[in-house]
């Protein structure tokens, strides 16, 4: 089958997973406005990769390295903004602020050194970016002295 229709069964398939998700959470206004911020936010991310990209053409740099750059950054957005989203409450904390930056530092400039093949590019955020997460999810947890909790309207469905 062709990846086009691959990516468009992909699209189909979030999209209906996004439906259930608003009506297993009820449609109030609350979860309108937390849905609709998606829209803008995956357009800005698109964007900015699609402006990375045209601007890596226009520079002529190879199409490998920009998707490596890409895939870095991809990485460093889900580890990073994941830990951020479960340690929020320390955020007045300097500590928390100066670890996120080493670890910030450390991951592109370990990552941006290590020579993979093209193919691989796609699995590097689950093949370095859980066990990334798992390190700076125990390094926080115990310089902070703070274990994330769920709260019971996160864990609603």
């Amino acid at each position: 089958m062709n990846a086009l229709v691959w990516l468009m069964l992909f699209v189909l398939g979030l999209l209906g997973f996004c439906a259930w998700r608003i009506w297993a959470q009820g449609l109030t206004w609350a979860t309108a406005k937390r849905w609709l911020l998606y829209i803008p936010l995956a357009l800005l991310i698109i964007g900015i990769f699609m402006g990375f990209f045209f601007y890596a053409d226009y520079k002529r740099v190879s199409d490998e390295l920009t998707v490596k750059r890409m895939t870095i950054f991809l990485t460093a957005a889900f580890v990073f903004g994941y830990s951020i989203k479960e340690f929020w409450q320390c955020r007045q904390r300097w500590t928390f602020w100066a670890e996120l930056s080493a670890f910030f530092a450390a991951h592109f400039l370990i990552l941006q050194r290590l020579h993979w093949e093209k193919d691989s590019y796609f699995w590097l955020p689950v093949v370095i970016g859980i066990p990334e997460m798992f390190v700076v999810f125990s390094v926080l947890g115990l310089t902070l002295r703070f274990r994330p909790t769920r709260s019971d309207k996160s864990l609603s469905p």
